[in-house]
């Protein structure tokens, strides 16, 4: 898989196949559909929401609404596929980016089922495994959302059901 470095012109297009070398969501539970690296602390994507989602069956009945969350968890699996394709030395089979904090978000429209939401996410600060990340999201040029959460990098075999992130990067 190509990488920041390996990038001559430092944009790097992930693909579907791509991100799923990156991050082990499947199904329903991978929100995105792209992601584009813009150097080592810049990110873009896509996501998009099918009125069929399971999460959408009851949010709302008569007027389908895409949850908040799954805006905010679309925002973090860009920032998380970015930050593994970014980063040299770390193999995705052996690491995994999560969400580990939400600092602020605010929803400024609705977004509803079918309509493409863009992402353009950037590093603020990096330490010790973690990355804090702000952004927005928008529908058809108008924001959506503004959002600023933490990723935490950790070790697969590191993170089990109930521990803290703090399993630090390989």
């Amino acid at each position: 898989m190509p990488t920041i470095a390996d990038s001559a012109e430092s944009v790097v297009e992930l693909d579907r196949l791509a991100i799923e070398r990156l991050l082990p969501h499947r199904g329903d539970a991978l929100c995105i559909r792209s992601v584009r690296l813009l150097g080592r602390d810049r990110f873009d994507g896509a996501a998009c929401w099918a009125a069929s989602a399971p999460a959408l069956a009851g949010h709302f009945p008569g007027l389908p609404i895409v949850p908040a969350v799954l805006i905010v968890e679309a925002a973090a699996q860009i920032a998380g596929a970015g930050l593994l394709a970014a980063a040299a030395g770390l193999h995705p089979d052996d690491n995994v980016g999560v969400l580990a904090a939400i600092r602020r978000c605010a929803f400024r429209r609705p977004v509803f089922p079918g309509q493409e939401v863009r992402y353009g996410l950037r590093v603020d600060q990096a330490s010790h495994g973690f990355a804090s990340i702000c952004g927005s999201a928008a529908h058809a040029g108008q924001v959506v959302a503004e959002l600023a959460f933490v990723i935490g990098l950790g070790r697969r075999d590191r993170l089990r059901p109930g521990d803290a992130c703090t399993a630090a990067p390989a």
